[in-house]
This record gives C-alpha cells, structure tokens and sequence, in this order.
C-alpha cells in the first residue's frame, strides 16, 4: 500500500512473496497480527478481482502483473491461514468486512468474490475440524443483510458464501472451481474467474472455463467428494431466520433464475445441518415458484404467511 510501491507490481509480489516465506515458517497461534494481515490480504485480493472485472481494455502487462500479485497473495493468505490455528478467527473476519457493504455493483460483487475465496481456502485448510462447529452469529447477521442487497448477483454472492462455510463438501453447479485453481493455464482468465465465480451462472462459467482452457485442467485434477457429516451447524433460531429471509427474498423484482438457484441450494444446506422440524416451512418454501408466477403475471405481492415450527 505504500506510496513509494503503489506502481511498482514486481516489487508488491516480491513484497508478498517474503512474507509469504516468513509466515511459512512461523509457529502457529492465533493473534490479532496475524488476523489483521489475514485482512489486508483478502482486501488486496478483492482489488486484484475488480481489476480482473474492469480490465476489458486493459493493457495485457498490466492482466499479467495483475494475476501475478493474485497468485502471491493466495498463497500468502494460505500460509497465514494455516498459522491460525482454528476457523474461527477467519469467519470473524469475513464478518467484519461484509459490514458496510457498498451499494456500488461491482465493488460490493469483488468483495463478496473475496469474501467467498477466503471461505474456500478456509475450509479447504480446516475441514477436518468443521464438524458441528456452531456459525458464528456476526457472521450470519452480515451475511442475512447481503442478501438482501439490491445487487443480485450479490445476492447470489452472499448464499455461496453461506454454503461454502456451513457445508464446503457439498457439490454444486458453481463449485467446479474449487481450491486449489490452476493458475498456470491463463493467469488473468483465472483471476476473472475466480471473481465471476461468486455469482456467475453456470453457463457463463463454462464459456469462460471453455475459452481459457481451464476446463480441462479442472477436469484432470477433478477429485469428486461426496457429501459427508462435516457441517457447520445452524440452530434452530438461525434456521427461521434463513427461511424468513429466502421468503422474503422471493419477492424481489430483479430476481434472475440463478437468485431462485441459489435460494433453493440454501434451503437444502439448511435441511442438511440442522435437525429442527421444518414440514410446516417446507410448504411455504414450496411456494417460491407460485411467488414468481404472480410476481410475473399480476406484480402484485403474495400474500401467503411464512409459518415456521
């Protein structure tokens, strides 16, 4: 961030690259230090994504220094995420950087982006411990709000999130790009990617996999997981919640099939990790398409009452 690097990308990787040595060869413990630099990485992270977004008409040395800092900098979050020693910390973290969240499409789309490769990379490093693991309460506060942005695609953004942290085992259309990604094929593609990959269709994650030439290299390495008992878990005022929202969510006008994709993903997440009885509100969540059809046909507002036992 210093003003005597800020245009100087070969000397920022290096910068990260020796902290990224440095952080590999400390002790592990958790400490405000190293939660702090957790931090600025992930935000540096999301600068590198919007820069991937903007850069339509950018100049290809400026694409290649861009991917370059990128690749440093995950593997400097890696390094430090390891140190920590626990989830907890990284999910208080991402909560703290979800509040606030701008109303401004793109940078409120990176940051989710960021927020969604940090849950990633969390869970990769710590899915041995996930089990039963309460979410954390700030977290979830955060992540309610976001879905309720009036961004869709950051909408989208907030339920992958979501789903990352309570079940990363969990297959689904848009998590092809797991963790690790290769890097090596098309480095500004990848960057691109990878932010798309928070709210993004699945179509246009093929497309963009297809012409990079990422696609294949996913499917070599392609290691599918089932779906075992390694869930955060929900309770049961956290559950009525969620379903409150997803209803209210419904009804929102510029709703896109992926929004109702994502929402019908969450939903199944939730029945997943918690126990609580749910028939009464799986008759209202059924109800989300009817939702859609009157939303379509007379604009009006659906007057079903959201029940939940």
């Amino acid at each position: 961030d210093h003003k005597s690097v800020a245009k100087m990308p070969a000397k920022q990787i290096s910068i990260v690259k020796v902290a990224s040595h440095l952080a590999k060869q400390a002790k592990s413990h958790a400490s405000v230090t190293i939660a702090s630099a957790i931090s600025d990485l992930v935000k540096h992270l999301r600068k590198c994504m919007y820069r991937a977004v903007e850069a339509s008409n950018a100049q290809a040395d400026i694409d290649k220094w861009n991917s370059e800092l990128y690749v440093a900098l995950e593997e400097c979050l890696v390094q430090l995420t390891e140190k920590v020693g626990d989830v907890g910390p990284i999910l208080d973290m991402v909560s703290v950087m979800l509040e606030n969240l701008s109303y401004t499409a793109n940078i409120a789309r990176t940051t989710v982006s960021s927020v969604y490769r940090t849950a990633q990379i969390a869970a990769y490093v710590y899915k041995s411990s996930y089990n039963q693991k309460a979410f954390p309460e700030a977290l979830y506060h955060q992540l309610l709000l976001a879905m309720m942005h009036p961004d869709n695609k950051t909408r989208i953004g907030s339920h992958r999130v979501l789903s990352t942290i309570v079940a990363p085992s969990l297959l689904c259309p848009w998590s092809a790009i797991g963790f690790p990604v290769p890097m090596k094929v098309n480095g500004s593609q990848s960057v691109l990617l990878l932010a798309l990959s928070a709210f993004s269709s699945e179509t246009i994650m093929d497309e963009l996999q297809s012409k990079s030439g990422i696609k294949e290299s996913l499917q070599e390495n392609e290691k599918p997981e089932a779906v075992n008992s390694k869930l955060m878990k929900l309770n049961n005022g956290q559950l009525v919640l969620l379903l409150s929202s997803i209803w209210s969510q419904a009804s929102l006008e510029d709703n896109s099939p992926s929004n109702f994709e994502t929402m019908g993903h969450t939903y199944n997440v939730a029945l997943l990790c918690s126990k609580a009885k749910v028939s009464r509100a799986l008759y209202n969540i059924f109800l989300l398409p009817t939702i859609q059809e009157d939303r379509i046909s007379n604009r009006g507002v659906c007057s079903y009452p959201l029940v939940v036992s």
